[in-house]
């Protein structure tokens, strides 16, 4: 027989040591079913209160895509631990080669589900402070459940984190949060994240700071179609280094996120993106021509009110896009109208 805690879990085997913990894989020995759990057990001892913290965190939470809290004991002797359930297929991040297999919609659908969890999270107000793929666990059925609350803050509570400690890991960390600003904590930290990880979700790949929009970064340089601009837009409003010009929390990037992904459905493309992959032959990429120019005028049309005309040519079979606005302007609509 394995070690026992709390004459209850009996470990099975070592799932290996991070930062803060050691983890196993456990049975309940009070259990006739087969389930399996994970144990996770506080290796530094002075960090006794950041492990209950931990523990407050998760007991708060219930939701489905939440990992799920089975039993704790803070004061166990001589190491406090907790249980938590057992998610067979293991995390994101040991399952990209299966992602970067997924439909995009399916993609989608994973972040969907994955911003209910966190938009729970920020409603029990808590900040997670560490979402990243290898923190997004998959059940077996596929369901994504956020998890590891190690560096979890609980609004209105004491701070157990040391004034200049950075926290999270450093592809995914909020620019506030790496500075060690930490009286500044908010959701707006974990929108940050969540931005990365939907970058990492559509494209396998992950950068540093806030350079989605570079040419070697950006989403259309994997995506063809100019309907994923509407992605970049959405990413202009998590992946930005001042927090208070992020959005609130992961339930107004859901609000937001629910319209983009009907947008993309529909193949919807953004009104501030060129026209991208031509819409007649599907082989090559319109080019912007000159719309003040002969070739419009020829056309028999004319500015009105002082407003543009754009037209675009498809490179090889000379198909023709034009269109009446200003979007391709520097007085191009703002998001919120965008993903209305």
């Amino acid at each position: 027989m394995g070690q026992v805690y709390g004459e209850r879990w009996e470990i099975v085997r070592d799932l290996g040591q991070g930062g803060q913990g050691q983890a196993f894989l456990v049975k309940d020995r009070n259990s006739e079913t087969a389930e399996q759990y994970v144990l996770k057990r506080l290796i530094n001892v002075k960090r006794s209160a950041r492990f209950e913290k931990e523990v407050e965190a998760i007991a708060k939470l219930n939701h489905p895509n939440v990992l799920r809290l089975v039993d704790s004991d803070v004061k166990a002797e001589p190491r406090p631990y907790l249980v938590t359930e057992y998610c067979r297929r293991g995390s994101l991040e040991e399952n990209k080669a299966a992602i970067l297999e997924f439909e995009l919609d399916q993609v989608m659908g994973l972040f969907e589900k994955i911003l209910a969890g966190v938009s729970h999270i920020h409603d029990a107000k808590i900040v997670h402070r560490d979402i990243k793929p290898a923190n997004i666990f998959l059940r077996e059925d596929g369901a994504p459940v956020v998890g590891d609350f190690g560096l979890a803050y609980i609004e209105e509570t004491e701070r157990p984190t040391e004034t200049l400690e950075a926290v999270g890991a450093r592809w995914y960390m909020a620019p506030e949060l790496a500075d060690g600003r930490l009286e500044e904590v908010t959701p707006r930290a974990d929108v940050y994240s969540l931005g990365k990880l939907l970058y990492w979700l559509l494209t396998g790949n992950i950068f540093d700071r806030e350079r989605h929009r570079s040419d070697r970064n950006n989403i259309l340089k994997y995506y063809s179609d100019e309907t994923m601009e509407n992605v970049n837009l959405l990413l202009d409003k998590m992946i930005v280094e001042d927090y208070r010009a992020r959005y609130a929390d992961a339930g107004t990037v859901a609000g937001h996120f629910t319209a983009l992904r009907r947008l993309v459905r529909g193949g919807y493309p953004s009104l501030t993106a060129y026209p991208r992959l031509c819409r007649y032959c599907g082989r090559d990429v319109y080019e912007k021509l000159d719309s003040e120019g002969t070739a419009l005028r020829n056309m028999g049309i004319s500015a009105v009110s002082g407003s543009r005309w754009s037209m675009f040519r498809c490179n090889t079979c000379g198909h023709l896009l034009v269109f009446y606005n200003d979007v391709w302007s520097s007085k191009a609509k703002p998001l919120a109208d965008n993903l209305q």
